[in-house]
């Protein structure tokens, strides 16, 4: 159900470490911060931005592990049919007490991002554009 995003989620948010974690390699990217691995990444697929987006937990309401799944194979099937790239990586709270499995998806500008996190029932999301800097996007206000 649709909430009002509280100034500690966001606080959250902020101090979460998004972790990517398919390439071989993991990084870390941080809001408000330039992702040095993330721009060699750029370089390496030909993109220029990049969002995080999950579809677990919708509006931040715990699901089963089955149901947070199936939600994210059809996050996964969506982008596949767009013909968007994406790297497995997880939302790591600041204390390493939570984690939450997203996906860095390539080449995605940002109103296409906010559509799909809008779509997944999402409070947020994280953009990177042209800079590699990452920027927190509320969804839900």
């Amino acid at each position: 159900m649709l909430g009002t995003i509280t100034s500690e989620l966001i606080t959250a948010y902020e101090a979460t470490h998004y972790r990517v974690t398919s390439l071989g390699s993991s990084f870390v990217l941080r809001i408000g911060q330039h992702s040095p691995e993330l721009l060699a990444l750029y370089r390496d697929t030909g993109c220029t931005s990049a969002a995080l987006i999950t579809a677990w937990n919708p509006y931040s309401e715990s699901l089963s592990s089955g149901e947070n799944e199936a939600r994210q194979r059809r996050l996964i099937s969506l982008l596949a049919a767009h013909g968007l790239r994406h790297y497995a990586s997880e939302g790591v709270s600041a204390d390493g007490t939570w984690r939450e499995p997203s996906l860095l998806i390539m080449g995605v500008d940002e109103c296409f991002a906010a559509e799909l996190a809008k779509k997944f029932e999402q409070n947020a999301l994280v953009y990177l554009g042209t800079d590699a800097v990452s920027h927190l996007i509320l969804c839900n206000r």
